[in-house]
């Protein structure tokens, strides 16, 4: 019977060879695997941060646009109102208007210095400066109004008493009571009493300027003391479309009443230094004719 025998040094050789083949990786390929890995990471970061850029920017595209129609919608449904006669000032950081705050009608002038009306509508004076305030009225079928500036008559009743009065001469009955009053101290104002049927307006100042933004850095769209739209660049101006068809950065006096359309021009913009995000406007505004 012959017996396997193992040499020492067999053993010893064998144990060896199964440590080699038991080894991790070598320095050499710790090291690639670290530049492989640092590329991929970099390159993974710069996606991220590029992509990360590109919708913030995309984010501020959209605001300047969004800005751009605030300033058209807000700043068109006041101007449009107004008439070439409604304008008390008008400059190129500045515009200033009369603006309703109380519409009606008159339907009785048969009393001694007072008329019975009743209102049509009503709109909130907030933001409407009493620096400039009255009342104008217009005949039936006549688009001149008269104007008393500091004048917006004494209300001396509502309800029932000019209710009776108005609905006798034809007024609705429908409406509430207090939609009716009477208003005394024209004469003193106009001079004469306005005719049964016309249109008469309570007005204070309404004033659109470029000024200082309280929430950015630059200048915004104020309504009054309200600010809307902003930033915008500091060159946004006012211009004024005259019946000629010339552009007047500036109109006093006389010749307001001849102004046929306001310009509003500039440029939207972002204070985040990031990006160089600018949207144009320039729209006019045309005044009620």
């Amino acid at each position: 019977m012959s017996t396997l025998r193992v040499e020492p040094a067999t053993v010893i050789d064998l144990v060896g060879r199964g440590r080699v083949g038991r080894e991790g990786f070598t320095l050499i390929e710790v090291l690639i695997a670290l530049v492989i890995a640092t590329i991929i990471g970099g390159a993974l970061i710069s996606l991220l941060a590029g992509q990360s850029l590109f919708y913030a920017k995309s984010d501020q595209l959209i605001t300047a646009e969004r800005n751009i129609r605030a300033a058209v919608d807000m700043v068109s449904a006041d101007l449009r109102m107004a008439a070439p006669e409604d304008l008390v000032a008008a400059t190129p950081d500045s515009v200033s208007l009369r603006y309703d705050f109380l519409r009606g009608i008159v339907c009785d002038s048969t009393g001694a210095d007072e008329i019975a009306g009743y209102v049509l509508d009503t709109i909130s004076t907030f933001g409407l400066s009493a620096a400039v305030q009255g009342l104008a009225f217009r005949q039936p079928f006549d688009s001149v109004f008269n104007y008393a500036d500091g004048f917006l008559g004494t209300v001396t009743s509502t309800g029932s008493g000019p209710k009776t009065a108005c609905t006798d001469a034809g007024a609705p009955t429908a409406l509430p009571s207090g939609y009716y009053r009477t208003v005394t101290g024209w004469q003193a104002a106009f001079g004469d009493l306005p005719d049964n049927g016309s249109f008469f307006r309570s007005y204070r100042l309404l004033t659109y300027r470029f000024a200082p933004s309280v929430f950015a850095s630059g200048t915004a769209i104020w309504r009054g003391t309200d600010e809307l739209v902003g930033p915008v660049a500091d060159s946004a101006s006012f211009s004024y479309v005259m019946a000629d068809g010339s552009v007047q950065a500036t109109v006093a006096g006389g010749a307001l009443a001849n102004v046929r359309a306001i310009r509003v021009s500039g440029q939207t913009v972002d204070d985040d230094t990031r990006f160089d995000v600018q949207r144009s406007f320039n729209f006019d505004v045309e005044l009620r004719n």
